[in-house]
């Protein structure tokens, strides 16, 4: 008897817990509530999702307010300002996007009749802006490269969400927009996990004294934006004659040889063709823009070329320049060179170090491939011609621009 009053008791409590679970069940299907009372954000989308009662699933909107110290539209943005309780998943969800939040961190409230859910907005690192050069050189066109990177760390930094960037052109320009040169793209997104963006610059119309842009992009800290080492770059514009110059090049060929001279001038001796400089596939060539302004020619030399060529040295663009080949005349873009030995020799050195180098792209017709050009025009060697040095120079520069005294080789892009 007492066993069986036991169990009776048991079952007993086992349908009295079971009936207040049911009523607490049935009195929360009837709460609308968020699935969360607090969230956090500081990159990204957040999803809020509102718990309605199956009972009220029957299409009604339920409207949603936003309030706090963060702005909706410039802090943040969302994809709906309602929910719309019909039963489907989706339409009880809201993105909650962070935007450019930089100062410090912000409350988000999100209401829904009575149900409230708070949102943390976390302050975002600021962003490092920088071309990725500070100068480039536009023939035919260009493209140029802005990074970001995080200005606490100062490293790269990949974008939390896709950042877009709009180009400007400054005033320090001297080429004008749609009459020397055109955007292919003005504005640019560095898309969410990447950290830079590309612009491309063509060329319209060559005009000297009109060549140069001075390029900026339009962004402001209050998006989080701050100067990093290239806010600026500066792209200068060439006739084209060298309309691809940068790069690493390598020895493809050297025209000009002791039997070349010797077959022009017709009376050398052995000892003013002897220290010419011979073909060497160790021979590099690297042109680049310079560390903060200006252009960088860099070499690294097995031949007698590095008795004229130091292993760096500044340059700048100048004027485009005829010479004769031959029966031919061709066109070369002229490079002023600042640290040279114009005395082409082992042991004496020029106190000038400046001289021009001409240089100008070909088409090598057996592979298609484009060559460089480069014509060592302005030199007074001391090492070779020397019996004929009083016919083989010039006395202005370039003092060598004659097929007679010019050292020409030509360079392939280094694979």
């Amino acid at each position: 008897m007492k066993k069986n009053m036991k169990k009776i008791l048991y079952l007993m409590l086992i349908l009295v817990t079971a009936l207040v679970t049911i009523s607490c069940s049935k009195e929360e299907d009837n709460t609308i509530h968020f699935e969360k009372e607090r969230y956090a954000i500081t990159t990204g989308t957040l999803k809020v999702r509102l718990v309605v009662p199956s009972g009220m699933a029957n299409g009604q909107d339920i409207p949603v307010t936003f309030s706090g110290e963060a702005v909706k539209g410039s802090d943040y943005t969302v994809s709906a300002e309602k929910y719309v309780a019909d039963g489907n998943a989706e339409n009880l969800t809201i993105s909650v996007s962070a935007k450019n939040n930089f100062s410090t961190p912000k409350i988000i409230i999100m209401k829904a009749g009575d149900a409230q859910a708070t949102i943390l907005l976390g302050k975002r690192d600021a962003m490092l802006y920088s071309f990725e050069s500070a100068s480039y050189v536009l023939a035919q066109e260009v493209e140029v490269r802005v990074g970001i990177l995080n200005a606490r760390t100062g490293e790269y930094m990949a974008a939390p969400n896709d950042v877009e960037v709009k180009m400007g052109v400054a005033d320090t320009s001297t080429a004008v927009e749609g009459k020397n040169f055109e955007f292919v793209n003005k504005s640019a997104v560095i898309k969410k996990g990447s950290n830079y963006c590309t612009f491309t610059l063509k060329k319209l119309n060559y005009e000297k004294g009109k060549d140069l842009i001075v390029l900026k992009p339009q962004v402001t800290e209050e998006e989080g934006f701050i100067e990093g080492q290239y806010p600026t770059t500066e792209v200068k514009m060439i006739e084209g004659y060298a309309y691809d110059l940068m790069g690493t090049w390598v020895m493809n060929e050297m025209v000009t040889t002791p039997e070349s001279l010797s077959t022009l001038w017709g009376f050398l001796m052995d000892s003013d063709t002897e220290n010419l400089p011979r073909f060497d596939a160790n021979d590099t060539f690297t042109f680049e823009s310079g560390a903060y302004s200006g252009f960088q020619l860099t070499t690294n030399l097995s031949s007698s070329l590095k008795d004229y060529f130091h292993s760096s040295s500044e340059f700048t663009f100048d004027k485009d320049y005829n010479i004769h080949v031959g029966m031919q005349q061709v066109t070369l873009q002229l490079l002023l060179l600042k640290n040279v030995n114009r005395f082409f020799s082992p042991t004496e050195k020029s106190e000038d170090k400046e001289a021009y180098l001409g240089v100008r792209n070909i088409v090598d017709e057996s592979t298609g491939e484009v060559l460089l050009d480069v014509y060592i025009i302005d030199h007074n060697s001391k090492s070779f011609l020397q019996s004929v040095s009083d016919y083989a120079y010039m006395p202005y520069k370039p003092t060598a621009d004659n097929i007679y005294s010019y050292i020409n080789f030509t360079l392939k892009k280094k694979k």
